[in-house]
């Protein structure tokens, strides 16, 4: 069997997509960042899955063939994919002939969630005696401080992910064609690399993992996530356009514009 490898820039729809695509072929989805915690004891296997009863693999479908070893997914570049997750790829038999899936999002939306997450969410940050402050200013605070600086530096690491992972030949799936028609996307993967696709199991894949379904299981798991740092992190196509400046749009299309020209956004 093969595994099924889902490479991308953070904040691109990574996790969606291998939700997706783990239901459909009734294999164990892992983020390898976490189950290299798991190998290394830091962290329970338990921990691996929002819903373990629905992505564990443990179930059986009679009618379905089992094709798929398990759904990985990183955000590291092809030369430190060996390097960090050498342990895990081994340990999961990975071979660089599986399936690999680039995904890709318009990389100004990246960026912005991309802030949101960084200022709302990492632990680092947590401490900060920014945190204190009432959710609105303190977004306006990080927003004037550090937006325009952390947007130029994700789009250079965007342009440099999108760049090397093309030259191995992926499948492209974007983000937002992931959004408005996810089981044609998942049909995709199944017919590029000589899966069986099963339209009912992908139907069920979009009811159970559509984002609001998500959303509530994440909460569920991370109950110290304030409502408003939901409102923020809501990924919505086009919300570029609320924070760019026209400088900085230019800027930013000017360090992107090779990446975007290969997959589609210009």
């Amino acid at each position: 069997m093969k595994n099924v490898l889902i490479v991308g820039y953070p904040r691109s729809g990574n996790t969606y997509l291998g939700y997706l695509v783990s239901y459909h072929f009734n294999a164990p989805y892992y983020d390898l960042y976490d189950l290299s915690e798991v190998l290394a004891g830091k962290r329970d296997p338990e921990s691996l899955t929002l819903a373990p009863e629905a992505f564990s693999g443990t179930f059986s479908r009679l009618d379905q063939k089992k094709e798929v070893r398990a759904v990985l997914k990183s955000h590291e570049l092809p030369t430190t994919l060996p390097v960090k997750h050498g342990g895990v790829l081994d340990y999961v038999a990975y071979q660089s002939s599986d399936p690999l899936v680039l995904i890709t999002r318009e990389p100004k939306d990246v960026a912005v969630s991309f802030f949101y997450y960084r200022y709302f969410r990492q632990a680092f940050r947590k401490g900060h005696w920014s945190r204190y402050l009432p959710p609105p200013i303190y977004h306006r605070y990080h927003l004037l401080l550090h937006f325009e600086r952390l947007a130029l530096r994700v789009a250079k690491e965007w342009r440099e992910m999108v760049t090397k992972w093309w030259d191995l030949h992926p499948l492209l799936i974007r983000y937002e064609d992931l959004l408005k028609q996810p089981e044609s996307q998942i049909q995709r993967i199944a017919n590029e690399f000589g899966f069986q696709f099963h339209a009912r199991y992908a139907a069920e894949a979009v009811q159970f993992c559509q984002l609001s379904h998500l959303r509530g299981l994440e909460k569920a798991r991370n109950p110290g996530i304030r409502e408003q740092e939901r409102k923020y992190r809501e990924g919505k196509i086009g919300g570029w356009k609320k924070l760019f400046s026209r400088r900085l749009q230019v800027r930013f299309d000017q360090l992107t514009r090779e990446a975007t020209q290969l997959v589609g956004y210009q």
